[in-house]
């Protein structure tokens, strides 16, 4: 049997460190191979670390199970073709990105300093960087694709929701259509009662009610023409005189209704002045001018005589 070697053993181990989470995700850092490498070395490498990290060859090793499955799992990611190529186009992308950060320090430093003669970068320290830098695309894609399978977990799961809504809708609407059918016999029956209890109390309230009043019988002749007086004369002629019970009858009027019907004049205007009213106002006036001229005659009667003056300026004769 040949002698395992123990730095290979190391490294195996070394994938099980509990910040290697991410760094598994790489499969040539598992395998520890190149990323030039083709199926078939990918196959051989997988023999070699399986038999050295199998379970059944270490069973005091409880972490060779989870060693062996890590391997498994490295060796599944380069199965085919297309996922080799995919993974070595992830270590180009990091190797590219690595080469311009060492680009840009390169630059700074001879910026710096005014010479880049002395900046070196040790080939091991770039290729750890670049297997950094791989992790953690790979990293990104795994958040990528965690996220998307959340996405698409949740859109199944509404959509599933929405189906059993759909379905437990249906099921009531079914289940509502046979309540309402087996139920059709007892809504028709409590019906019929009701129109039974409604027409019994309706003959009751029809027989307790009085009886309607008798119709008259429709006239046999037609209806006599309205009298004159109903017709509306026009402003300021005479209106004809109202009629009073059968035809040729005439109604008594007082003397101020006479007056001013045959003067045409309505209800809520003066009447037209009469002679004896004319005579009452010659009266009075004859009566306010005897008065006043009776106040003149005894006025001047009664007033004092008015005494001459003499002027001062003129002296005695």
């Amino acid at each position: 049997m040949p002698l395992r070697p123990p730095r290979l053993i190391c490294r195996v181990w070394r994938r099980l460190r509990p910040n290697s989470t991410y760094l598994n995700l790489n499969p040539f850092y598992v395998l520890q191979l190149s990323e030039e490498c083709t199926i078939e070395e990918v196959k051989r490498q997988f023999r070699r670390l399986s038999l050295l990290v199998h379970p059944d060859r270490n069973p005091n090793n409880p972490r060779a199970k989870q060693a062996f499955e890590e391997i498994n799992k490295a060796q599944k990611a380069l199965h085919e073709e297309k996922d080799l190529e995919f993974y070595k186009g992830v270590v180009e992308e990091a190797r590219t990105r690595v080469d311009e950060e060492i680009k840009a320090q390169k630059k700074e430093f001879k910026k710096k300093h005014g010479n880049d003669a002395a900046f070196e970068v040790d080939p091991a320290q770039k290729e750890t960087m670049v297997q950094t830098k791989a992790c953690r695309i790979l990293v990104d894609l795994e958040e990528r694709r965690k996220r998307a399978m959340e996405v698409e977990a949740a859109h199944e799961k509404r959509m599933r929701e929405e189906d059993e809504a759909r379905a437990k809708k249906r099921r009531e609407d079914a289940e509502f259509e046979k309540r309402w059918e087996d139920s059709r016999e007892t809504r028709v029956g409590s019906w019929r009662d009701y129109q039974k209890k409604a027409v019994k109390r309706r003959r009751v309230i029809d027989e307790a009610a009085p009886p309607p009043p008798p119709v008259p019988p429709p006239p046999t002749s037609a209806p006599p023409p309205p009298p004159p007086s109903a017709v509306p004369a026009p402003f300021g002629y005479p209106r004809p005189p109202m009629m009073m019970g059968g035809v040729g009858q005439p109604m008594a009027f007082s003397p101020m209704m006479m007056t001013m019907m045959g003067a045409g004049v309505g209800f809520g205007m003066p009447p037209p002045p009469s002679a004896s009213d004319e005579q009452k106002k010659k009266k009075s006036e004859e009566e306010k001018r005897k008065k006043k001229k009776q106040r003149i005659t005894l006025g001047a009667a009664t007033r004092p005589p008015k005494l001459k003056v003499e002027s001062r300026s003129s002296g005695p004769k």
